[in-house]
């Protein structure tokens, strides 16, 4: 457990539940399946090995699984997600996140009324989008910009994400799952 101050926490070899608290915290999971928490703070945790859960709450954050199959939550606003090696899902949750995935078959969740997120490494028939919170793919449409695809919902207007180097008319109800 870390405190008010700013902290450095490493948990080593084994599996580990870390709490950063207070202060701006660098978190260090290495060995083993960890569950990371930045809690308050602008916090940088990098999970390491393991398949870890890894959430930043609180303030921007900077996460990183790292390697494994990794399941990120940015938290409160605005926070920047890599996956890393392996298979991980990325929840950018409230603010306007930048989600990047790495290596492996990835899983960016979108919700409505959540925040922008843009998602930088999207790979067509290896990662895929979920949208959660009553979202459907018939909600959206895709519309090109010069960045990229931008996703938007068409019953509110509501921009949901932009897709950097991804031609909109590429993207198709197959790049979706519903959780």
């Amino acid at each position: 457990y870390g405190n008010r101050n700013d902290d450095f926490i490493d948990g080593g070899k084994g599996n580990d539940t870390l709490f950063g608290g207070k202060g701006n915290d660098t978190i260090i999971g290495s060995e083993g399946e960890d569950c990371l928490f930045g809690n308050r703070g602008s916090d940088t945790i990098c999970g390491g090995a393991g398949n870890e859960f890894i959430s930043g709450n609180e303030q921007e954050d900077v996460l990183a699984g790292c390697e494994g199959n990794d399941t990120i939550y940015g938290g409160e606003d605005s926070d920047t997600l890599t996956g890393g090696r392996g298979d991980d899902r990325l929840y950018g949750d409230l603010g306007n996140d930048s989600l990047i995935g790495g290596s492996g078959n990835d899983l960016f969740v979108l919700e409505a009324g959540r925040g922008f997120d843009t998602i930088a490494d999207f790979t067509l028939n290896q990662d895929a989008i979920a949208l959660t919170g009553g979202l459907s793919f018939g909600q959206l449409e895709m519309v090109q910009n010069t960045r990229g695809a931008l996703i938007r919902n068409i019953l509110t207007g509501e921009e949901l994400s932009l897709i950097i180097g991804v031609r909109a008319n590429l993207i198709t109800s197959a790049n979706f799952q519903q959780v």
